[in-house]
């Protein structure tokens, strides 16, 4: 059956219509077990989160200390390690795929921002 021009899009907004009211039988008190949940509570901004290859790790940008810097911290839980510390602004943390060191945005000596590798060496890190 061939389906005309105006009876296609009556189908679509059929199907449209169809999909938007279908019952969700209590899945508005639907808990899922991988619900997000709070990682840093620190009152400042935070973001580019980047977890280490292994998934024990999460580096990313804050402003807590009146600038971006870059911070380290255990996905179990923890203290927050600043990584970067200077009076420039540091952000979007990337791991390398060996997870021993990263590579981030510096804007140090130029102000639109130098790409930086940051090796890591220290107790527990990859």
């Amino acid at each position: 059956m061939a389906v005309g021009k105006e009876n296609s899009r009556l189908l679509i907004l059929l199907s449209a219509f169809l999909f938007l009211s279908i019952p969700t039988y209590g899945l508005e008190r639907l808990r899922l077990p991988n619900e997000p949940h709070r990682f840093t509570t620190h009152p400042a901004q935070e973001r580019d989160p980047s977890v280490s290859p292994d998934g024990r790790w999460v580096l990313f940008g804050s402003n807590r200390a009146g600038n971006w810097d870059i911070y380290i911290k255990p996905i179990s839980g923890g203290a927050s390690v600043r990584l970067t510390d200077d009076f420039s602004d540091e952000y979007s943390p990337n791991w390398a795929p060996d997870g021993k060191s990263f590579v981030y945005v510096s804007r140090e000596e130029d102000a639109l921002g130098d790409i930086r590798i940051m090796s890591l060496k220290f107790a527990g890190a990859v």
